[in-house]
């Protein structure tokens, strides 16, 4: 694809799958993101193919949660109390922060 097309889509080219490869650093992090522009901003809607059991159990994991949460449905507010809340505007205000 020419570098001056406006539109990836409008190029035949095909790129391919590529696999990710995460870093040869013993304990690194390794953070991915991706466009999410979906209609629902969801992140685990999309996955990538990735050949390490433990990424397809978090993810298969993530949607059987959000499928049936069962007794692990609580309401926000039981996790991100008012009193967090206000804290949190607090510092906000601080940082010159409104609306």
């Amino acid at each position: 694809c020419e570098s001056d097309q406006s539109n990836a889509s409008d190029c035949d080219e095909d790129i391919g799958h590529r696999d990710f490869r995460p870093p040869d650093v013993p304990n690194a992090i390794t953070v991915l993101t991706w466009n999410v522009a979906a209609v629902n901003n969801n992140p685990f809607e999309y996955w990538i193919s990735y050949k390490d059991p433990s990424y397809l159990d978090l993810m298969q994991g993530v949607e059987e949660f959000l499928e049936d949460p069962a007794e692990e449905d609580v309401e926000v507010s039981h996790v991100f109390t008012q009193s967090m809340f206000e804290e949190l505007r607090s510092l906000c205000a601080a940082e010159g922060m409104s609306g």
